[in-house]
């Protein structure tokens, strides 16, 4: 992987900062024609880059950007955007959710897990989604200083009420359909 930092700044709100509405010109529009708050996502390094992107609701922060070789990966409300770093190309914007409801991207086994408000989600290499599961509350929990946390082999996440949740690449490892599985797969029942 090339030694890119990046740095995500917030500029102003589009329509009232100067620097913010000259900014909306570059920006990138992925979630509505009401969007208002400009941010800037530097890279430096073996990348020189600046993309601007308006973000309705929702925060930029370091959780919601994944460099991943040389794919640059933004949640922003309710879309996803991949940059192709080496063309600096739009390569993919994908509408995941109609609601405010991405936390954060991680890279995962072979694919990408989005941590969600209601929903977790894991999307294989090319971004398709291969399985989303809802909880019992928000998957957001106020006692502990992390929600998520990411293993080699699984990945744990806790909701508002303190239930935990855990998921690998086929998802929720302690659903009944899962569990029913393993059962009939140790019989032999399953094929």
């Amino acid at each position: 992987m090339r030694d890119v930092r990046i740095t995500i700044e917030k500029i102003g709100v589009a329509g009232k900062d100067r620097v913010a509405t000259e900014a909306t010109y570059k920006a990138i529009y992925v979630e509505n024609a009401h969007s208002d708050v400009v941010y800037c996502i530097t890279l430096c390094g073996a990348y020189e880059r600046k993309y601007y992107f308006v973000a309705e609701l929702s925060l930029i922060y370091k959780e919601r950007v994944l460099l991943d070789g040389d794919m640059l990966i933004i949640c922003l409300r309710s879309d996803i955007v991949i940059i192709d770093l080496p063309t600096d190309k739009l390569r993919k914007a994908i509408n995941v959710t109609s609601d405010l409801d991405m936390y954060g991207i991680y890279k995962f086994k072979e694919g990408y897990f989005v941590h969600g408000e209601m929903t977790n989600r894991y999307f294989d290499g090319g971004f398709d989604l291969l399985w989303e599961e809802s909880g019992r509350d928000i998957f957001f929990c106020p006692d502990r200083e992390n929600s998520i946390e990411i293993h080699e082999d699984h990945i744990d996440v806790w909701d508002f009420l303190g239930n935990k949740y855990t998921y690998d690449e086929l998802g929720d490892i302690d659903s009944y359909e899962r569990k029913y599985l393993a059962n009939m797969l140790k019989k032999g029942e399953a094929k």
